[in-house]
């Protein structure tokens, strides 16, 4: 399906999407759901050829699609040399998922956009959450990066002992060195690593060198790999990314690429940056029990009751604490205040009657939990960038929307 004229896709009634994704992994998963979600409530007229980047014949299959012609593509990681290659000629709108061949920002003449975590921001997450664990006479980090930039940040200015062990721990005596560095750091201590991966080096090498986790070092991982996280012993504690939203984020990016802002003269290559979604709390933390069981506790009280005008003070009169320390575990687990998760459900449940319902809008309001109807006007045009009613017309009156391919 050659296409005459790549730089205007928008002419097509339905664009094909190349999706370059790692299958394999769960993120990669929730990535595919994300973008498939955003198309789909966006009536997003969108066909999708899904390649798995992980299969032996990524790089074949690939250069067939690529060939057979595309509008748009979004790929994950590009670390391969020979499939970075393939993209910087691509005559198509380009959307790099996480770590991308830094050459693709300034070789392609293509539109270009790249979408990732905020690194710094996961560090600064996890040096929070660690110190709010309780007193520590050290706090490390494994593997130096934006990340680890990140976790610095946090203490910049104050009377820390902070450590970092730089190397990535992939060879014997990196792991021999770990082990050194895990018994000389002053205890307790609480180390974050890079990754979940990195996190678990940390705990085969303190099980070598007799350090108990978490009795002397609490531990934390990044990107809540359930099968690492679970299977660890002890189970893993991790700072999990929402890669759903991550690829909404993503879609959103190339449809931006794909559209009328193109004709506008918008400005490429572009960086999103999608912030930590929340601490998942384990075993490798404790002592936090306590402080996940409120979070849960809170978070089931507000899906239950929040279009019933709750106030975070209901909620923390319902567990029982004071509202200061029901906020600081609440945001610490799960990454929001209460309030927010209170406005956005409500703001979800006012956008749902307004699609499925002919209610009046004020009491579509009223329904949703809202005591302040222009309160909730302003917030739903913030969130969603239309008002109610023109919500409601957009949402109602849509052609369908998208028809994803399978993979091959």
């Amino acid at each position: 399906m050659a296409v005459s004229d790549p730089t205007m896709p928008q002419s097509k009634d339905i664009l094909d999407i190349v999706l370059l994704l790692r299958l394999s992994y769960a993120s990669g998963r929730d990535i595919l759901h994300g973008v498939s979600s955003f198309a789909r409530r966006e009536r997003c007229r969108w066909r999708f050829d899904i390649v798995n980047f992980d299969a032996a014949d990524a790089h074949a299959e690939l250069r067939r699609v690529m060939e057979e012609g595309a509008d748009g593509a979004m790929a994950i990681g590009l670390y391969d040399e020979a499939i970075a290659d393939e993209f910087v000629s691509y005559p198509v709108p380009l959307v790099v998922l996480a770590h991308g061949n830094a050459r693709l920002a300034g070789s392609r003449a293509a539109p270009t956009a790249f979408v990732r975590t905020d690194e710094n921001a996961v560090g600064r997450m996890g040096a929070a959450y660690l110190e709010s664990l309780g007193r520590f006479r050290t706090f490390g980090y494994l593997k130096a990066g934006r990340r680890a930039d990140g976790f610095m940040s946090h203490f910049a200015g104050r009377d820390v002992d902070l450590r970092v062990f730089e190397s990535d721990v992939s060879a014997t005596l990196d792991l021999a060195r770990l082990q050194d560095w895990l018994r000389d750091i002053p205890k307790p201590a609480a180390v974050m690593a890079d990754t979940d991966k990195q996190a678990s080096f940390v705990i085969e090498a303190a099980g070598r060198a007799g350090v108990c986790i978490p009795k002397d070092v609490a531990l934390l991982g990044v990107d809540n790999d359930d099968l690492v996280c679970e299977m660890s012993e002890p189970p893993l504690a991790s700072i999990a990314v929402d890669y759903q939203r991550f690829g909404a984020v993503a879609a959103s990016a190339l449809r931006k690429l794909l559209g009328p802002a193109r004709r506008r003269g918008a400005k490429w290559p572009f960086t999103v940056l999608v912030p930590p979604q929340r601490v998942v709390e384990r075993q490798s933390a404790r002592p936090v029990a306590p402080a996940s069981a409120l979070a849960e506790r809170a978070e089931a009280f507000i899906r239950r009751n929040a279009t019933a005008g709750i106030s975070a003070a209901d909620v923390a009169a319902h567990l029982g604490v004071s509202r200061s320390l029901a906020d600081l575990r609440f945001r610490q687990v799960m990454g929001e205040s209460m309030l927010s998760m209170i406005l956005r459900l409500r703001l979800d449940e006012a956008a749902r009657r307004l699609r499925e319902s002919d209610l009046a809008v004020g009491k579509v309001i009223a329904a949703s939990g809202f005591g302040d109807p222009d309160h909730a006007r302003r917030l739903f045009r913030r969130r969603f960038g239309c008002s109610m009613r023109e919500y409601r017309r957009s949402r109602q009156q849509a052609p369908g929307g998208a028809s994803p391919r399978k993979p091959r």
